[in-house]
């Protein structure tokens, strides 16, 4: 379409009417007219090319009168249908940036402040208005995006290195075939450690048990769920896996029980300080419900059973499992 100039200049040699005048105004209007869609506007500009054409062969003032209040009208309803759409299309961006912002709150494992500050985005796009409210909304969203990176690739290096280190300690007990994997915490499971023990036994070998058991799992389970019950137990195998020393094996028990073999040579006092120390640290899981964080303490009890070469395996399998029925409920240890 030509310029509002071009058609100017092209009525330039001929005589200045109130129809010429109409003529180029209408071209201006169909011109710098936002598109609503193609349907639309080729209406629009059919209508508009019918109004030329009027005004062209208005014969009198009363005419010239009633193609004005057309044009007016025409351009009224078409500019109503473009606010519509224009409306119609905010709209949708919004919905769809908060299906975005939704979904991020859920995926992202990032802290209960960063789920906070992009629901708060979420709430200032229901209320964007102009061109000043995006731009300070998408500088908000940005620092959301940027701390969730920061916070997800912190833990993807956290947690590379604690399954690194819960694999090594799962894979110490060494020429004993694995017969079973714990879903939870991905440690080989009891029957796997009840070998390890019967074999020791068998060799006439002497080495220490030390089971350890997380308490009021049971109770945590009905609060929060059997998912952040196992979160709990995934937490407690990565401590227990990064502070067992070397060339001991740890597995999980029955229940909310884990046990590590241990054949380095250690006093009864050093393996009770051990259970203790590991027993003692200060452990916590955060729980997030709607929009609180609640800290969730991991307490532990142990028992600590002596395998010698007249010991007799299967007792020592029946004690750790009276340990994973009747464990003290409040963390303490002791020696079977």
């Amino acid at each position: 379409m030509l310029s509002l100039k071009t058609l100017i200049e092209h009525t330039g040699a001929h005589p200045w009417n109130g129809g010429t005048v109409a003529s180029i105004l209408l071209d201006g209007f169909c011109l710098y007219t936002t598109h609503n869609n193609a349907a639309g506007f080729e209406a629009f500009e059919s209508e508009i090319r019918r109004l030329k054409r009027s005004f062209e062969q208005a014969s009198g003032q009363e005419s010239a009168l009633t193609l004005t209040r057309e044009s007016i009208s025409c351009l009224e309803h078409y500019g109503a249908a473009v606010e519509q759409a224009l409306t119609a299309q905010r709209e949708q961006t919004r919905q769809a940036v908060e299906l975005l912002t939704e979904s991020l709150v859920r995926i992202s494992h990032g802290s209960a402040q960063s789920a906070e500050n992009l629901k708060a985005v979420g709430a200032q796009l229901r209320n964007a208005v102009g061109l000043d409210d995006l731009a300070a909304i998408n500088k908000s969203l940005k620092s959301c995006l940027s701390t969730i990176c920061i916070e997800a690739d912190r833990q993807f290096e956290q947690h590379t290195a604690i399954n690194h280190d819960l694999a090594h300690a799962g894979s110490l007990c060494r020429g004993f075939p694995a017969s079973e994997i714990d879903a939870v915490t991905g440690l080989l499971g009891a029957a796997d450690a009840a070998t390890a023990i019967r074999a020791l036994a068998t060799a006439g070998k002497s080495a220490y048990v030390t089971a350890f058991a997380v308490e009021r799992l049971e109770t945590i389970n009905l609060r929060f769920g059997f998912k952040v019950g196992d979160q709990i137990l995934l937490l407690f195998a990565q401590h227990m896996a990064q502070h067992i020393s070397d060339g001991d094996a740890l597995f999980r028990w029955r229940g909310p029980c884990f046990v590590v073999i241990t054949e380095r040579p250690a006093s009864e006092l050093t393996m009770i300080g051990e259970a203790t120390k590991m027993s003692h640290a200060r452990l916590e899981h955060v729980v997030s419900i709607s929009s609180r964080e609640i800290n969730v303490p991991i307490a532990s009890s142990w028992a600590l059973l002596r395998i010698q070469p007249t010991s007799d395996a299967g007792e020592a399998i029946s004690k750790l499992d009276e340990f994973a029925i009747h464990r003290a409920h409040s963390a303490g240890g002791s020696v079977m």
